[in-house]
């Protein structure tokens, strides 16, 4: 059973964050995240630097398209720089697959605005202008990694949609705070996540309540990662037929800041009711935390990983 992180970390040292997911995560290591580092480490800055041939800058109200670059594009690129050459010293010579994350078409358009102030996703044009953007920019990405890291099978692309299902329900409110941002067709999301395939494979990753199961499915992601903790009886049908259609599930079992871990015993109970009752089998599931790990201790985001490996194994010895 697969045991990964969602992605980010506490601190600011991109060299310790990469070791700790070396010594952790050895199965689908990440590049991590670490918001910690300010402006431009930050989930939607992070992202936003990546855009190819779009520049833009940090505003009162957020990230803004702008048209040239300046100090705070440049400085999330440069702290994205560091983070690679940071995984590629640490990693060098790794083979196997590896994962990166970036913020999702919908959610990204969502938070960043255009040069009138406005969302990006108000405007269904603008909106997939961003989207083939932040594919070229991960397209670039990747290349680059492949070449540091001849030994890696393949990457695993993460897409981060926490706001996925207030997008698709009209709940994000406009710049003015009077009207609600467009809601984008089923068809158009289908066609967003498509550019992001590729020779990738695909999670996306949202720890928000009623995600869009069903929607998520027709999409081209190989992967939903969600908080199982969330999930009831509604989703169940849903969840079985994205395993029906060859997609894996990864399960959000553990929170993503210090507090108090359960039995070994109860999570293994727990994912083993919920696979049950969606008719899941063991090969087709992933176990990750409910969220990334930007609020946890390196001394949680150790314990709660071991948790996770203890877990995992008692499946396996109770399958056998």
């Amino acid at each position: 059973m697969l045991i990964t992180g969602i992605g980010s970390l506490s601190g600011e040292n991109p060299e310790h964050a990469t070791q700790l997911v070396f010594d952790l995560f050895a199965e689908l290591p990440f590049i991590p995240e670490l918001p910690d580092r300010g402006v431009g480490s930050d989930f939607i800055g992070r992202s936003a630097g990546m855009l190819h041939d779009l520049h833009v800058d940090l505003q009162p109200s957020g990230w803004r398209i702008v048209d040239k670059a300046g100090a705070d594009e440049r400085r999330s690129q440069g702290a994205m720089s560091h983070s690679v050459d940071a995984f590629h010293e640490i990693f060098d010579g790794f083979e196997g697959r590896i994962k990166i994350q970036v913020a999702g078409p919908l959610t990204l358009a969502a938070l960043l605005e255009t040069s009138r102030a406005g969302a990006i996703l108000s405007d269904e044009i603008a909106t997939k202008d961003v989207a083939q953007s932040l594919a070229y920019g991960v397209e670039l990405m990747v290349a680059d990694l492949r070449r540091r890291l001849p030994g890696v099978s393949s990457i695993v692309l993460q897409l981060d949609e926490p706001l996925i299902t207030q997008i698709m329900r009209g709940a994000i409110k406009s710049a003015s705070g009077f009207g609600r941002i467009r809601i984008p067709s089923q068809d158009e999301v289908i066609s967003l996540v498509a550019l992001f395939a590729r020779d990738n494979e695909l999670v996306m990753h949202s720890c928000a309540e009623n995600v869009p199961i069903e929607l998520i499915g027709r999409t081209a992601v190989n992967a939903l990662s969600i908080d199982a903790t969330l999930v009831g009886r509604a989703e169940y049908d849903l969840l079985a037929e994205m395993d029906d259609r060859g997609k894996s599930i990864w399960f959000g079992i553990l929170g993503g800041v210090d507090g108090h871990l359960p039995p070994v015993s109860t999570s293994v109970t727990f994912v083993q009711n919920l696979a049950r009752n969606i008719g899941l089998p063991r090969g087709g599931m992933a176990l990750t935390h409910r969220c990334g790990l930007a609020g946890a201790s390196p001394q949680y985001v150790q314990k709660s990983t071991k948790h996770l490996s203890e877990v995992s194994q008692e499946l396996q010895e109770r399958s056998e």
